[in-house]
């Protein structure tokens, strides 16, 4: 019997008043996900036959539902939906401001692991396996979350469409090129809906410009009912723009922006992988801290909300953005460093290992903790950076699985993949010394802590250990902070080989030096 691929189900709902942007990131997500075998199914209320036809367009499923939530018929329909599949759970993402604890509680119940795609932190609790807020600002907030969730923050888990990472890797953004360009060229997006019609404010800004020989493209979006109002307006300014219709590919028209006015949405991370300059305007409450991060980082200028601010004005932040494009340049290039476009990589590298397992070493782990070990990142923050022979490792590895002071471990994803290990020395005082290593592709994702806490959990029991002491290099930042968040407190400075180290305790719960 042939298996079948695992299952990635997206639930999120667009429309006229919340916009695409939920379904189109959990669509960057889809695509990764499918990339590596997978299939997708988007479950939720469109409210768009373009938006539809997109997803389908990129081998994913749609499952329409009669009512989103709060409606009773959202659940009634998706659960016994999701039961009925559980034999192909792969994961289940949610994203999506209207979604509450209640509901994610629910989705839980069906058995399937599920990932929250949040903004803003809003919620009093978040029920989660994981919980993924990609925004740059994602480390002010606080989530309260249950203590096994996986918290992932910041534009590194920035959820980009696969024609956004090809853009990146072929550098198809003049806005990063390094010779100056006359401005001329502007881009306006506002958005999938628009509800408030702020393109129709961008179109007086852009005829307050007074400014000849400027090219410009104005989007309308899916589900933009004012398409025919704005080209009237076009009409009786006298503006010479295009309008442009809802296009599949939105790289081409970025990459040809010298500048772009944009809602402070999810499309701002977009723009800023690509170097684009932007001006941005708040049109939603959730945009108000996309648009000062974007201007703190100084990839932006930030307007406000829509209503604050007045064509002329604006104008004036305009012109003088055309004028001057070493200013235009280097806003693009900070913007490019917040994204770099492996968000997608990331996530799902996280949801591989998230639920993984510990085992003890054997004989058939020598070769693969060989590998790790001289990785030239472990090498670097190791006590001794010298690559290490093959027959020296050998005779280590197996002397450390002999020895009964000694507790070797190995991590696997639930596919049994091998991902990490941890190794416990017994001291001979009641202690012992931990050591842990990630598998390259599997560090950065905020695996680490969890793996060092379960681990010590396992070693605090199976050794009986009265304390486990660590001992880091003062410039390895990433396991200082792995080793803080699995609940190690800093014990100074010692020498190990003659370098200074960062000494580091864990007391297992209940038990004290």
């Amino acid at each position: 019997m042939t298996r079948q691929s695992p299952l990635l189900v997206l639930r999120a709902d667009a429309g006229s008043t919340m916009g695409a942007g939920h379904v189109m990131r959990c669509l960057a997500l889809a695509q990764a996900w499918r990339d590596h075998g997978g299939e997708a199914v988007f479950v939720g209320t469109l409210n768009a036959g373009a938006l539809q036809a997109r997803i389908e367009g990129e081998g994913a499923a749609v499952f329409t539902l009669p009512a989103r939530h709060p409606d009773r018929d959202d659940l009634a329909t998706l659960l016994p939906w999701l039961h009925a599949r559980r034999d192909r759970a792969g994961w289940l993402v949610v994203d999506g401001y209207h979604f509450d604890p209640a509901y994610h509680q629910a989705l839980r119940g069906t058995g399937w692991p599920l990932l929250i795609i949040d903004d803003s932190g809003h919620l009093p609790a978040y029920h989660a396996d994981v919980v993924v807020n990609p925004n740059a600002y994602a480390g002010e907030i606080s989530y309260l979350a249950d203590a096994e969730t996986l918290l992932l923050r910041g534009t590194r888990f920035a959820l980009l469409r696969r024609e956004f990472r090809r853009a990146i890797e072929t550098s198809a953004s003049p806005a990063r090129s390094s010779e100056p360009q006359p401005g001329g060229r502007i881009l306006v997006t506002m958005g999938g809906a628009d509800p408030d019609n702020v393109s129709a404010k961008v179109i007086d800004t852009l005829a307050a410009l007074a400014r000849p020989g400027l090219e410009i493209k104005i989007i309308a979006g899916a589900l933009n009912p004012h398409r025919h109002a704005l080209a009237e307006q076009l009409r009786q300014l006298g503006l010479q723009a295009e309008l442009v219709p809802p296009v599949a590919d939105m790289t081409p028209l970025m990459a040809w922006a010298d500048l772009a006015i944009s809602a402070a949405g999810s499309t701002c991370w977009e723009l800023a992988a690509l170097g684009v300059a932007m001006v941005v305007t708040v049109v939603a409450d959730n945009q108000e801290r996309v648009a000062s991060s974007l201007a703190g980082h100084g990839a932006a200028i930030n307007l406000g909300w829509f209503h604050g601010w007045q064509p002329k004005e604006t104008a004036k932040i305009v012109n003088h953005l055309l004028d001057n494009s070493t200013e235009r340049q280097a806003m693009g290039q900070r913007g490019h460093r917040l994204v770099d476009g492996q968000g997608c990589e990331r996530l799902l590298r996280a949801m591989r290992g998230c639920h993984f397992s510990l085992r003890p070493a054997t004989a058939d782990d020598c070769e693969i903790v060989f590998r790790w070990a001289n990785d030239p990142t472990t090498r670097a923050i190791s006590f001794s950076p010298a690559a290490i022979p093959w027959e020296e490792h050998r005779r280590w590895f197996f002397a450390r699985l002999a020895d009964p002071g000694h507790l070797f471990a190995m991590a696997i994803t639930p596919d049994g993949e091998p991902m990490a290990q941890a190794r416990f020395a017994l001291d001979g005082s009641g202690a012992a010394v931990i050591s842990v290593s990630l598998a390259p592709e599997f560090r950065g994702v905020g695996l680490g802590s969890r793996l060092i806490r379960r681990a010590c959990e396992e070693a605090s029991t199976g050794l009986r250990v009265r304390e486990i002491r660590a001992r880091i290099k003062p410039g390895n930042s990433a396991s200082l902070h792995a080793f803080g968040q699995a609940g190690f407190q800093h014990r100074g400075v010692v020498e190990v080989l003659g370098q200074p180290a960062v000494a580091m305790e864990y007391c297992p719960q209940g038990i004290h030096p």
